[in-house]
């Protein structure tokens, strides 16, 4: 459908921070038309249509949404991502729904969970869509993929592959959650780690890996990931 293009509402009188580099543009003006900016300018030189909702926003500075590009919506602030789930299961919603709002409101418009109880985040991401909850654009990865293996930290994961084979099963049983992005963990092989990223390209779905280990990194490159979190190494001079 066509977007609006009258304008609905004038933000003014704020310092202006366009995202690319620019200099800030002092007592600035923004028209906005429904859900999208149509007009960027000075105050003084971009007039304001008449009967439009007008915020001052003088002393305040305006500036794009925020990425949060690894955040999770549950097991926030815990000392063992692991054990959280369990023990605050019952609290899930609340918490989560908390997270979205106090992120909406320090500046974050979009927000890349990465990895946590899919159907329940779902739902919140239903609401926050409806407009029945504040809340920033999310972006769901579900269940997190691992490498079964001895030095692998399993705990509450049944999402754990030890071949190729097994890897496609989980990734295609994951895509079919209505996820927005596959998150791996783990020291992958690369043929394993393959499989996944090939499964979920296949869906149009991007892959996300904790990567903290050279081996990790190298693995995660040459598998044809799309985004790497957590990249650092204890082993920096390794070949």
């Amino acid at each position: 459908t066509e977007k609006p293009s009258t304008p609905t509402l004038a933000i003014i009188g704020g310092q202006l921070i366009d995202g690319y580099g620019g200099r800030p543009m002092r007592n600035a003006a923004v028209l906005v038309a429904g859900d999208r900016i149509v007009k960027v300018g000075r105050l003084a030189e971009l007039p304001i249509p008449e009967g439009i909702k007008t915020l001052d926003v003088n002393g305040m500075t305006i500036m794009p949404g925020l990425w949060e590009s690894h955040g999770h919506l549950f097991h926030a602030g815990e000392g063992d991502p692991a054990d959280f789930p369990t023990r605050f299961a019952e609290q899930a919603d609340s918490i989560m729904a908390s997270v979205a709002k106090i992120s909406l409101f320090s500046g974050i418009t979009s927000f890349r969970d990465t990895g946590g109880p899919i159907k329940k985040q779902l739902v919140l991401k239903a609401e926050i869509e409806a407009g029945n909850r504040p809340g920033p654009r999310l972006f769901l990865a579900g269940p997190v993929l691992r490498q079964r293996s001895p030095e692998a930290d399993t705990r509450n994961s049944k999402f754990t592959a030890a071949s190729p084979k097994e890897a496609k099963r989980l990734t295609e049983k994951v895509l079919a959650m209505g996820v927005d992005q596959i998150k791996v963990y783990g020291f992958w092989d690369l043929e394993i780690l393959q499989a996944v990223t090939d499964t979920a390209h296949k869906a149009g779905i991007g892959v996300d890996a904790d990567v903290r280990h050279i081996t990790a990194y190298r693995t995660a490159i040459e598998a044809g990931v799309d985004r790497l979190h957590h990249v650092f190494t204890a082993d920096a001079l390794s070949d």
